[in-house]
């Protein structure tokens, strides 16, 4: 069983995003992972979605709409991915998008909200 919140699923999508809306955050992409182009096999191996069709655990995933750091297309495109993969929504995985947020919970009820949907799901997965 796994539980991402605000999860990276793709190295490259992510580079070109944020490289895009937060270029602060391309030096330590390539610092951690090298040049993008011409390390982009490692990426690829790198990037969760790439290996999505060998998921065997239970996923719980959740994800703010507005996330500007982890954009919300990382959920998304792992989401299909999966699906793509003939994995089941509700059978193999559980995807909860937070409409009202960013990169996590900022206040109180939104920090709740997210905690109780976690103990309910580690109810019915433990």
């Amino acid at each position: 069983m796994s539980v991402p919140i605000v999860g990276i699923s793709d190295l490259q999508q992510l580079y070109a995003d944020n490289s895009r809306d937060m270029p602060h955050l391309e030096y330590y992409f390539k610092a951690m992972m090298g040049d993008p182009v011409t390390q982009a096999a490692l990426w690829r191996d790198r990037s969760a979605i790439t290996h999505a069709a060998q998921l065997q655990a239970h996923m719980l995933m959740m994800h703010g709409v507005n996330d500007p750091r982890c954009p919300v297309n990382q959920a998304r495109g792992f989401r299909d991915a999966l699906l793509q993969a003939g994995r089941e929504e509700g059978r193999d995985f559980e995807y909860v998008e937070f409409e009202d947020e960013d990169h996590f919970a900022g206040d109180i009820a939104g920090k709740t909200r997210t905690f109780r949907l976690l103990v309910d799901y580690l109810n019915r997965r433990l």
